[in-house]
C-alpha cells in the first residue's frame, strides 16, 4: 500500500510541475534530474502529456485497436509499416513481449507503427486472422501480412522482423 501512495505522489508533482520532464520519458520509465520517476503500465500504451494545455498532445506510434473499423483504417489503410499485437491482459507472456515490443517501436520514431489488439475485446479479429495462441505477432505492409510470429521472441527476433518490415 506504501508503495501504491508513494506512486500516486509522484504521478500528482509530475502533474502539478509539467516542467520536471518530458512525456516522452513515460515510455522509456526514465527518472529526471529533480529524482521524479516516470511510471508506466505494463498494458497501457497511451502516453499521458503532462502539459496543461488540451492542445498539446502526443502522438504515439503506438495505438489500440478498438473495433474492426479502426483495424482496417489504422492497419489495413496504413502507408506505414504496422506491427500488430494481438494481446490479452491476462496473459503472462504478453505482458513481457508487450513493454519490449513497445520499446523496439518507439526507437523507430514513427518508420513503423504497432497496433494492439486484445483478443478479448477483439475476438472477431482474432478469428479473422486465426490467432490460436498469444503473444501473436503480425507485421503488415501496404494492408497486407508480411511476416509474423508467435510466443515470446527475443529483442533480436522482434528487431530483424522490424528490418525486413522497413527493407521491403
Amino acid at each position: 500500500m506504501a508503495s501504491f501512495a508513494r506512486t500516486g505522489i509522484v504521478v500528482a508533482r509530475a502533474l502539478q510541475n509539467p516542467g520536471l520532464f518530458q512525456p516522452s520519458a513515460l515510455i522509456r520509465g526514465q527518472t529526471n534530474c529533480s529524482g521524479l520517476i516516470a511510471i508506466r503500465s505494463l498494458h497501457t500504451s497511451r502516453v499521458v502529456s503532462a502539459s496543461s494545455s488540451s492542445s498539446d498532445k502526443v502522438s504515439a506510434p503506438i495505438f489500440n485497436i478498438q473495433d474492426e473499423e479502426d483495424f482496417k483504417k489504422r492497419v489495413i489503410g496504413s502507408s506505414t509499416p504496422v506491427i500488430v499485437d494481438f494481446h490479452a491482459t491476462w496473459c503472462g507472456p504478453c505482458k513481457i513481449l508487450g513493454p519490449r515490443l513497445e520499446a523496439l517501436i518507439s526507437a523507430q520514431k514513427g518508420k513503423v507503427l504497432m497496433a494492439k489488439v486484445d483478443i478479448d475485446e477483439q475476438s472477431e479479429l482474432a478469428n479473422e486472422y486465426q490467432v490460436r495462441s498469444i503473444p501473436t505477432v503480425f507485421a503488415f505492409k501496404n494492408g497486407k501480412v508480411v511476416d509474423q510470429f508467435i510466443g515470446l521472441a527475443d529483442d533480436d527476433k522482434v528487431s530483424g522482423m522490424i528490418d525486413k518490415l522497413l527493407a521491403r
